[in-house]
């Protein structure tokens, strides 16, 4: 099921982006099977977890989002850190990520925002490291120079990229993202 939405987002954002937003049927797919889809992929290792998906809040979103919270850290995409899956504007790419809410620190920091995502990325890093053999630590790439997008680039601390012609199998994808959340509850 996983696979299905990540391929269905990949296949169909950029064109349905240019319809209405409101009571869109991809919007409403992402929100709902989106998360779905999720906790799904994580049988048991998701009790207690949140899932949510994002085609953005009143229009689409230059990158839409799938996200795990641990409400005990986080319940929203703009505080803290959590688990995403963020997709590349172009829809060539889907990465799966351990990020940051940007939109406390913008408010906190401005334009030194990004800096601070960076930094406090590589704390993450520095803090689990028994994770870098499982997931990267390299930049991601959003294809899009917006702000929003640029936040999530500075936030990344570890991941994995997703092409859109080479999906893995659910099998492969709920490990990826189990063992994920193994290194969320580790933080």
């Amino acid at each position: 099921m996983l696979k299905d939405v990540l391929e269905r987002i990949l296949e169909h954002y950029l064109d349905e982006s240019q319809s209405d937003f409101k009571n869109n049927d991809l919007a409403s797919y992402i929100r709902h099977e989106g998360a779905y889809s999720l906790e799904q992929a994580l049988g048991k290792r998701g009790i207690g977890l949140a899932f949510e998906g994002s085609p953005g809040r009143g229009q689409w979103a230059t990158v839409p989002w799938l996200a795990v919270f641990n409400p005990n850290i986080t319940t929203s995409a703009q505080s803290e850190y959590y688990i995403v899956y963020l997709f590349s504007a172009d829809f060539q790419q889907v990465h799966l990520s351990m990020n940051q809410g940007t939109t406390a620190v913008e408010k906190e920091f401005k334009a030194r925002a990004n800096g601070i995502l960076a930094h406090r990325a590589d704390l993450i890093r520095r803090r689990v490291p028994e994770y870098s053999d499982e997931f990267s630590g390299e930049p991601i790439h959003l294809a899009s120079s917006r702000e929003l997008p640029a936040g999530y680039e500075a936030g990344h601390a570890f991941g994995k990229t997703y092409n859109r012609l080479s999906i893995p199998d659910i099998d492969e994808l709920a490990a990826d993202l189990g063992k994920m959340v193994g290194l969320y509850l580790t933080l």
